[in-house]
Formats: C-alpha cells, sequence, structure tokens
C-alpha cells in the first residue's frame, strides 16, 4: 500500500473506528489481559473462569443473529453507537464487582450488547476496504488501535504487585468506563452510514423473528462453498481457542512458568510492537501476491509454536516463544479476515458475520482472540474443567490439536474450493 493508500486508510469511517477503538483499547488493555485473575480475586476457581466465559458466549448468541438482521436492514452506524455506549457503561459493574457472581452479570450484558453490535461492527470494517488493499487495510486495524494500550498490560502489572491485584483492576475498570464513553461519543458525532438503502426501525418482533429467520436461510443456503471450507477452518480454530485461550495467563504466571505478572505485562507490550512491525509488510505480501501464501505456514507452524509455549521454563524463553506466535498470527490475520470478505457479497455481510459469531468460526486465525458462541461457551467450559481437574497443559495441547486440524482442513480442500469458485 502506498502513502496515500495508508493515508486514505486512516480518513472517514476507518480513521475513526481506528482512533476510537485506539482510545478504547488504551484503558482496556490495563483489565483485558488479567481478568482470569481478577475472576480468582473475587473468590472464584479455575472452573469459574471458564463459567463466567461460557455463560457470556451463551447470552450472545440470540442477540447476533439480530444484530445481523438490523445491520443489513436499519443500518450499521445506529447499532454501532447505540451498543458502544451500553458496552461503556457495563465495566462499572466489573469496577464495583464484590465477588465473581457480578463478572457473571456483566459478562451477560456484555454479550448481549456485543452481540447486537459485532454484525454492524464488523460490516462497517468491510465496507471501509478496498479489495487491492484489503489485507493491508485490516493490517493497519487490528495494528493500529492496540498501539494506544501497548504499555498499558506493563503498567498494570508492575502497580497491581506494588498497591495489590483487586485494587488496581478496579481503578483499571473505572479508566475504562471513561476511555470508552469518550470513544462511543467520537463514534455517535463523525461515523457514517454504509449501507446504502436503510429500513425504518420496526419494534414487532415477531415479525423481525420471521424475516431473520428466512434470511438466515436464505444466507446459509447461499454460501460459497470457500466461504464452507473457511468457515469449518475457523470452527476448528475458535474451539481451539476457547478450550486454551482463557488459560494462558494462569499458565505462565500462578501455576506453571512462575512469571510476575510485571514479566507478563512486558510480554504483552513486546507482542504489540512486533505485530505492529511486522502486520503492514506482511498484510502486502498477501494483497500483491496470494492470500494462501502466508496463510499456509501460518497455521501449519502454529500448532508446534504452542507446544512451544508449554514448555517453556522461563521469561526469556517464554517472551521468545510469545513473538514467535505473533509473527505466525500477524500471518494468519489479515490474510484469512480478508479471504472471509473477498468471498463474501456487501449486502450480506452482517447476516454472515452473524452466522460467523454464533457458529464460533474465527476469521482471523491469531492465538490470543477467544470467540463467542454455542462453541465458544462448551470450550471455556471444558477447558476450566480440564485445567482444574485433569492437566494445567492439556487444555493448551488440545488449542494445538484442534489449530493443526485447522491447517489440514486447509491443504485439504481450500485451494480447491477456491480454484473452483474462481
Amino acid at each position: 500500500m502506498s502513502m496515500k493508500g495508508i493515508a486514505r486508510a486512516f480518513k472517514g469511517n476507518m480513521g475513526v473506528m481506528i482512533l476510537t477503538s485506539g482510545i478504547w483499547t488504551l484503558a482496556g488493555q490495563l483489565v483485558w489481559p488479567f481478568q482470569s485473575i481478577y475472576i480468582l480475586q473475587l473468590g472464584g476457581t479455575y472452573f469459574h473462569i471458564g463459567l463466567v466465559t461460557s455463560i457470556g458466549a451463551l447470552s450472545g448468541l440470540i442477540p447476533i443473529l439480530y444484530g445481523g438482521y438490523l445491520a443489513d436492514t436499519v443500518g450499521r452506524r445506529k447499532i454501532v453507537n447505540t451498543m458502544s455506549f451500553f458496552l461503556s457503561f457495563n465495566a462499572l459493574i466489573y469496577a464495583f464487582a464484590q465477588d465473581w457472581r457480578w463478572l457473571v452479570a456483566g459478562s451477560v450484558l456484555n454479550s448481549i450488547a456485543s452481540g447486537l453490535r459485532q454484525p454492524s461492527f464488523s460490516s462497517i470494517i468491510d465496507d471501509s476496504t478496498e479489495e487491492e488493499h484489503r489485507a493491508q487495510s485490516y493490517a493497519i486495524w487490528s495494528t493500529v488501535p492496540p498501539l494506544f494500550g501497548m504499555l498499558s498490560p506493563y503498567l498494570m502489572g508492575v502497580y497491581m504487585e506494588v498497591h495489590g491485584v483487586k485494587e488496581m483492576l478496579r481503578l483499571g475498570y473505572m479508566a475504562l468506563f471513561l476511555a470508552s464513553f469518550i470513544a462511543s461519543t467520537l463514534r455517535h458525532l463523525y461515523l457514517k452510514e454504509t449501507l446504502p438503502e436503510t429500513r425504518s426501525p420496526r419494534f414487532n418482533l415477531l415479525l423481525i423473528s420471521r424475516e431473520m429467520v428466512t434470511s438466515i436461510r436464505e444466507t446459509v443456503l447461499a454460501l460459497s462453498k470457500p466461504l464452507w471450507v473457511l468457515g469449518g477452518m475457523g470452527l476448528f480454530f475458535g474451539l481451539g481457542a476457547a478450550i486454551g485461550g482463557p488459560f494462558w495467563i494462569t499458565y505462565a504466571t500462578e501455576d506453571v512458568i512462575g512469571l510476575r505478572l510485571s514479566e507478563w505485562g512486558i510480554i504483552t507490550t513486546a507482542n504489540v510492537v512486533v505485530g505492529t512491525i511486522i502486520g503492514i509488510p506482511l498484510a502486502k505480501i498477501a494483497d500483491s501476491r496470494s492470500r494462501l501464501l502466508l496463510l499456509f505456514p501460518s497455521i501449519m507452524l502454529t500448532p508446534l509454536a504452542i507446544i512451544a509455549f508449554i514448555h517453556s521454563t522461563g521469561f526469556s524463553q517464554t517472551l521468545l516463544v510469545s513473538m514467535i506466535i505473533t509473527v505466525l498470527g500477524s500471518m494468519g490475520m489479515s490474510s484469512g479476515q480478508a479471504l472471509f470478505t473477498d468471498q463474501t457479497k456487501p449486502e450480506n455481510r452482517g447476516r454472515i458475520n452473524s452466522l460467523w459469531s454464533v457458529a464460533g468460526t474465527m476469521q482471523a486465525f491469531r492465538v490470543g482472540v477467544s470467540p463467542g458462541s454455542l462453541l465458544g461457551a462448551s470450550g471455556n467450559l471444558i477447558g476450566g474443567y480440564i485445567y482444574q481437574n485433569v492437566s494445567k497443559p492439556l487444555p493448551l495441547y488440545i488449542q494445538s490439536g484442534l489449530v493443526a486440524m485447522t491447517a489440514l482442513t486447509a491443504i485439504l480442500f481450500l485451494r480447491k474450493s477456491l480454484h473452483a469458485g474462481a
């Protein structure tokens, strides 16, 4: 992407979303990497870590379906703005939580609002990309906002060691409320609608439900073969993320490797730096040559990298392995997201994005992101039970195996399906 292309990516809706997500991330990174620790601090167990996440995931299933319908009828902007404000105020539940059960309520409300918002949110981003620069646009989208919160995990780790984990995380959630409220206000003021034709909202829930079910059925039947293959790959990857993802921090700090929280913060910050440096150049390769050129080695090597993380023994080794995983994730993220968008018609993006969310399909093949959905909820519960009662490394081994299944599906079916659909 030329300098003009990069400058164009920062204009309009994409620029608004990058800025506001960056502000949101600045405060969010104070607390998001440590949520599993917060549950333990509030009296929960490892099983409760999976339980909180899974209940939240289940709560978002129906809202995501309605969100997809609303994104393609009412429009994207209105949904994004309204639910952004809701999510902002929801951070206060986490800030004032008295025990882990409060986080269940916060997770449920968060998932409902996120479910209604996610299809519109994703569609605004998709609508703001150009096909010839799509992977690079996603790389900018995925690397610039995290820069705002680059130092946040490290600073929070240091302050938690000095002033106490629970106390500092409460302050972190208050900061998240303030930052997200500012971001929501900016979206309300500057976002533009991207759906060409919108309809006035109707509050007949039964009628909306019927139209939603009909549109989902039509959308599923219209999915191309490449999208079916990509969806299967995303399901394997998403299930692995749900089973293993919530426990990386506890595995690295409290239970096995023995890192300090500040050291985990340094690793998180280093991953942001590495992802930022390599994200756009890798995406440029995906745009100029082939989406598959980087995707295949990424998902083939990631299982081995996860196993290397499991066997890490100290800070330096964990840092090195984590950065390798970040490089592999950067290779697979923009390529995967661009492939999904390439195969999706603009007028169906809201509904198709909602289908992927409900199914738990990961569109960005990057370790470190956990899905919602029924699949995600099941995976969280399974992972929590195994981690607490069977084996600490086993959920991560299962995640590695499921990423390997993702790679196998791609090798057997993806290239053939793309050529057939060309």
